[in-house]
């Protein structure tokens, strides 16, 4: 598989935008949602901007509809949570799955119990 570039923390909540819509976005409908989710006040341009890199990057598709444009992910948010994990289980646990699995259930248990 291919590596691609990694995304900036903007672009990751960019892309929790889209992935979490059943259907294609518009740029508006994007800026609206980053300041309803994440409580960002950015600019049509700012917005449009994170998209161009999304797309230089391989991460959405992009088509027209009359004047608009309308983007859609074409990298699951589960394939990117696996090389996310991937990347972790590499830099943080050297490699070794069953401590990076035992260290997730211990995490995950004590969150359960609060």
């Amino acid at each position: 598989m291919e590596k691609r570039e990694k995304l900036t923390e903007c672009e990751e909540m960019i892309m929790s935008i889209l992935w979490s819509s059943e259907e294609d976005l518009d740029l508006m409908t994007v800026t609206d949602n980053a300041k309803e989710r994440f409580g960002k006040e950015w600019k049509l341009q700012t917005v449009a901007t994170f998209m161009t890199r999304l797309e230089k990057k391989k991460y959405i598709s992009v088509y027209r509809i009359g004047r608009y444009s309308h983007y859609h992910p074409v990298v699951s948010i589960d394939e990117y949570r696996k090389e996310k994990m991937e990347e972790v289980c590499g830099i943080l646990f050297e490699e070794d799955l069953e401590q990076m699995a035992r260290f997730i259930a211990n995490m995950a248990a004590k969150l359960l119990q609060h």
